[in-house]
């Protein structure tokens, strides 16, 4: 299946329909396991609006990624200044990765990352941080295999 063409390229305002249908389907699956999550239209109106915004924004990345020129999944990172107690001075935050569940298994995370991760080494970025669902089980299998760690965990609690 890799053996197919892989084209990577930054996403613009025409692949806006793909990566809200996408981010559609990222919702459905963590609703599984977190019924903090709205259901209806105006998730897709509320996910079009955010993605038209955050495209634009200089330090944020969206990339398409195809295969045989039809997208079958995307990522999404941004660069963040720190602040000046941290002995970095900018660190990536990996905001979404989704790949088509009949390309999952195929090595295209590890492929996917390994994009990201270039193109970080050249803006000169040492660290890559996400956030995952501690009940997305398969999330975190996935990610720690690709060598994250747990630095951190947000927790919550209702008060009403």
């Amino acid at each position: 299946m890799l053996k197919d063409k892989i084209n990577i390229y930054r996403a613009t305002k025409k692949d806006i329909p793909f990566l809200v249908k996408s981010d559609q389907e990222i919702l459905d699956y963590h609703r599984n396991f977190d019924n903090r999550y709205k259901k209806g239209v105006t998730v897709e109106l509320i996910y079009k609006k955010f993605i038209s915004r955050d495209i634009k924004k200089p330090n944020t990345y969206y990339y398409i990624v195809e295969k045989n020129e039809k997208p079958i999944g995307y990522f999404s990172f941004n660069i963040r200044k720190l602040t000046p107690i941290f002995i970095l001075d900018k660190i990536a935050y990996l905001e979404t990765m989704y790949i088509q569940k009949k390309y999952r298994g195929l090595g295209l995370g590890k492929m996917i990352f390994n994009y990201m991760a270039g193109i970080l080494k050249k803006k000169k970025i040492k660290k890559i941080e996400l956030s995952v669902n501690t009940k997305n089980k398969l999330g975190v299998a996935v990610w720690t295999s690709m060598g994250f760690k747990e630095v951190s965990k947000k927790m919550e609690r209702n008060i009403l």
